[in-house]
């Protein structure tokens, strides 16, 4: 996480934090614990056209960028976790009915 941001990192720390013991289960078995009778392999790449695209971009990095996955609008984040030819990053993929539904809720 970029050192000159630190209430993003304090706002991802948070929402980690809040994942429940259901919540871990279902992302652990989702997305990094392959099937036992499937001959899986790890790679980088991460499963999602839209963060590929962001993380391809360095205009798109550390924003929220609004983005249609599969005819749904999604707000996505990546940004690079290090600096560095091979560099990881962190990245995000979130419904925006999702994001907004709290707050649409508390306003009507």
């Amino acid at each position: 996480m970029p050192a000159d941001k630190p209430q993003l990192r304090n706002l991802i720390d948070r929402a980690i934090t809040a994942i429940g013991k259901d919540q871990l289960e279902y992302l652990s078995d989702k997305w990094l614990v392959p099937p036992k009778d499937t001959n899986a392999t790890y790679s980088n790449v991460v499963p999602s056209d839209a963060l590929i695209r962001i993380a391809a971009d360095p205009a798109d990095h550390g924003q929220l960028v609004e983005t249609e996955v599969a005819g749904e609008t999604y707000l996505a984040y990546a940004a690079p976790t290090s600096d560095g030819e091979n560099r990881l990053f962190l990245g995000i993929l979130s419904p925006l009915d999702t994001i907004i539904a709290r707050f649409w809720i508390r306003s009507n």
